[in-house]
């Protein structure tokens, strides 16, 4: 219920790294967002350049949502 973000490589370390990915993916890419562009655009590599993220990145994210 408090996660602790820090160095130590321990089982929390894993999860707060994978709450900070989540985070900063949400942040960067918000659902509503990625779908209104996704509909006018349809290619990863576009949508990675509107959204200033790499292609992986992006890649991850759609497949996520459940739009590629």
């Amino acid at each position: 219920t408090n996660p602790e973000f820090n160095r130590r490589l321990d089982k929390r370390n894993v999860f707060s790294e994978l709450l900070s990915d989540i985070f900063s993916t949400c942040l960067l890419m918000p659902e509503d967002w990625i779908q209104k562009e996704w509909g006018k655009v349809k290619d990863v590599g576009k949508m990675a350049a509107v959204f200033d993220v790499p292609k992986q990145a992006m890649l991850i994210r759609l497949k996520f949502l459940g739009l590629a």
